[in-house]
């Protein structure tokens, strides 16, 4: 199924026999509840706290929901528990018009071999509409009751009670936790305690796949620099290189490890003949004023060949106007000028 699976974890012998009660998981009611609740309140915020500096460790993602889900199961007692995510973000008003295909990531006390058994768990055909319900009521599945016995016919045994919380972030659909525990059944305080868990597990799955996209969309740009025809370089605002390509460095025959790091003048040593050079401006702001800047010249190469290039500007800004990088764009134009 998928990764972070433990292989040699088993389903509990309980869970197998209908997790029958027992003298050792027998309930028993304290006479005091407010101190009932801020025992849980203060074990979850202790859970919750782990979890959080998990997540600011940069754990990987499967060992991080291996946390969270053993953390939410011993907070309510429940003997075993899967997390379950979907392939893409689902838009949770599109849930009742397509089908939703959930692939085990982590379990807890449950044994690769019974998976295949619980696949009715993992394929909904619409979740319940949240609306704008006041109890905001994030717990109800369609279904959910028709599919466990379904998982219970072909394990041969009764699950117990179960409950399956779906993942949000901002109204997206990244997963859905499920829990199972003997006879007892789920309380109300139950369901606002693992919607922390079930909170902090969709927050770690969103950040995650940012990251993931990220990597993405950095590989994708590296290949289409390296791989441009056209020399190219990116440099910070004191004009000092960050990146070069292999065109750029075949130009100037130098290597990426000789060139990053120095001025973009000694990089770049143009004879500017015609347009404004950036090497010589004051103020980096008032040089891209206007929309285009470029300049053209020629380069002396250390064999003592010389090359016509054009050079053009392009500036990078933040979210907050401020110029951060600029992109160098470098062309050979010797034919060209030769057939001038």
């Amino acid at each position: 199924m998928g990764e972070g699976h433990e292989s040699d974890s088993l389903l509990s012998e309980a869970l197998l026999c209908g997790l029958a009660s027992s003298p050792t998981c027998a309930i028993i009611l304290p006479m005091n509840l407010p101190a009932l609740i801020a025992t849980h309140q203060l074990r979850q915020r202790e859970y919750l706290l782990e979890i959080s500096r998990a997540m600011t460790s940069h754990l990987d993602l499967p060992s991080l929901l291996r946390l969270i889900l053993k953390s939410a199961a011993e907070m309510v007692g429940c003997r075993a528990g899967m997390i379950a995510l979907t392939r893409e973000e689902i838009d949770l008003a599109d849930l009742r018009i397509r089908d939703v295909v959930f692939q085990v990531r982590v379990v807890y006390n449950i044994g690769l071999q019974y998976l295949p058994a619980f696949e009715p768990l993992l394929h909904i055909e619409a979740l319940a509409d949240q609306g704008e319900d006041e109890d905001d009521d994030r717990t109800h599945l369609p279904d959910l009751q028709e599919r466990v016995l379904r998982v219970e016919e072909q394990l041969g045994a009764t699950l117990g009670q179960v409950v399956g919380l779906p993942l949000l972030f901002e109204d997206k659909v990244l997963g859905i936790i499920y829990l199972f525990r003997s006879e007892y059944a789920f309380t109300q305080m139950d369901s606002q305690i693992l919607q922390g868990f079930a909170d902090q597990a969709a927050i770690a799955v969103r950040n995650a796949r940012i990251y993931e996209q990220l990597g993405q969309e950095r590989n994708r740009l590296a290949a289409v620099i390296e791989n441009s025809a056209n020399g190219i370089v990116i440099v910070d605002t004191g004009l000092d290189v960050l990146v070069v390509n292999q065109a750029l460095t075949a130009m100037v025959d130098m290597t990426p490890e000789e060139a990053v790091g120095r001025p973009l003048r000694e990089v770049l040593p143009i004879d500017v003949a015609r347009g404004d050079d950036i090497n010589d401006a004051e103020d980096l702001d008032a040089f891209f004023a206007e929309d285009s800047r470029r300049c053209e010249g020629d380069l002396l190469r250390p064999g003592g060949g010389r090359i016509s290039l054009a050079v053009i500007y392009t500036p990078l800004y933040n979210d907050r106007g401020l110029l951060v990088n600029v992109i160098v764009n470098v062309y050979d134009i010797t034919r060209f000028r030769e057939e001038e």
